[in-house]
C-alpha cells in the first residue's frame, strides 16, 4: 500500500516542484511579470508542471529500463552457467554424481566455487569422488603427519581400498612447513603409518621454493585431487573457498602435475624427490590402528 501512495505522489510532487521553478525563473528574467494577466500566470504554472512531470517519467523510464537490463544480464549469467554446468556434466558422466552435488552446491554463489567450506566438507567432496574413480592424482600442501589426522586419515583409508589404475600424490611444502616435512621424513613410525596408507600410491615432494625457483610462471596449485585426469577439486584452507571442474589446460594443478609426469617419462632426477618407501610393510602405529 505505502509503495503504491508512493508512487501516486511522486509525480504530482514533480509536476508542483517544476511549476514552482518556472515561476522563480520566470520573475528572475521577468520583474514585471507581477502585472501579468492571471491566464498567463496560469499557462505558466501548467507548462512548468508538464516539465516536471515530464522529468519525473523520463527518471522513472530510465530505471525501470536499468531494472530490466539488470535482470536480463542476471538470466544470461544462470543460462551461461546452466550451459557450463551442462557440459561439464557432458564431459564427465563418470563423475555425474560427484558433479552434481558440486555444481548445486555452487550455484547458490558464484558457479565452480563454493564458499564457507571446511577441510571436513572437503574431504567429503573427495570421498565421493573416489568411488568412480580409476586414476588419482594429489596436490597436499602440508606435511606428512596431516594426512595421518581426523577427517583426512578416513580419507587415506578410503583411498587405499579403493583399487585404480594409478594413484599419485604430490606434497608442494611451504617454508614453514619444511621443518616438520623433513622430520616426518626422517621419522620411521610416521612413514611406517603413511605407507601402510599408501602401499600403491606414488609419492613425491618439493618445497615451494624449489618449486617457483623452477617453475616461475606456472603458479603454485592448492591442496587438491584430480580424478581420471578430467575432475578437479581444490581447497583453499585460508579463505574457506572449495573449486572445482572439469578440466581442459592451463590450470594450475594439472601443470603442475604435468611436469611430474613429464620428469618420470623422462627419468629425470629432479626437481620432484621420490618419497622412499621405507617400511612399508608392519602393523600400523597405535594411533594409526585406534582411527580405523
Amino acid at each position: 500500500m505505502s509503495i503504491r501512495i508512493a508512487k501516486f505522489w511522486e509525480p504530482l510532487i514533480a509536476a508542483v516542484v517544476g511549476a514552482a521553478l518556472l515561476m522563480a525563473v520566470t520573475f528572475a528574467l521577468d520583474p514585471e511579470v507581477s502585472k501579468a494577466t492571471v491566464p498567463k500566470l496560469m499557462a505558466s504554472l501548467i507548462v512548468g508542471a508538464i516539465i516536471g512531470w515530464m522529468f519525473d517519467l523520463l527518471r522513472e523510464t530510465r530505471r525501470q529500463w536499468y531494472k530490466v537490463f539488470r535482470e536480463a544480464q542476471t538470466l544470461a549469467n544462470h543460462l551461461k552457467y546452466q550451459d557450463a554446468a551442462l557440459a561439464m556434466l557432458a564431459e564427465c558422466p563418470q563423475h555425474g554424481f560427484v558433479l552434481s552435488e558440486l555444481i548445486s552446491e555452487s550455484l547458490r554463489e558464484k558457479f565452480r566455487n563454493i564458499p564457507y567450506v571446511d577441510d571436513v566438507r572437503y574431504l567429503a567432496y573427495l570421498n565421493h569422488a573416489l568411488v568412480h574413480s580409476c586414476r588419482f592424482e594429489g596436490i597436499q600442501r602440508a606435511p606428512v603427519r596431516r594426512l595421518l589426522e581426523g577427517s583426512a586419515l578416513a580419507y587415506m583409508q578410503k583411498l587405499q581400498q579403493r583399487p585404480m589404475r594409478m594413484k599419485r600424490r604430490l606434497f608442494i611444502i611451504d617454508s614453514q612447513d619444511l621443518p616438520q616435512m623433513q622430520e616426518d621424513l626422517a621419522d620411521e613410525e610416521t612413514m611406517r603409518a603413511y605407507w601402510a596408507l599408501s602401499k600403491d600410491v606414488e609419492s613425491y615432494w618439493i618445497s615451494r621454493t624449489e618449486f617457483e625457483d623452477r617453475f616461475p610462471t606456472l603458479g603454485i596449485p592448492r591442496d587438491s585431487a584430480v580424478y581420471d585426469e578430467q575432475l578437479l577439486i581444490s581447497y583453499d584452507p585460508e579463505h574457506q573457498v572449495l573449486k572445482f571442474d572439469v578440466l581442459k589446460d592451463g590450470v594450475a594443478e594439472s601443470r603442475a602435475l604435468s611436469k611430474l609426469g613429464e620428469q618420470l617419462s623422462e627419468q629425470g632426477s629432479g626437481p620432484f624427490t621420490e618419497l622412499t618407501p621405507i617400511a612399508r610393510e608392519g602393523a600400523l602405529p597405535a594411533h594409526v590402528i585406534a582411527s580405523s
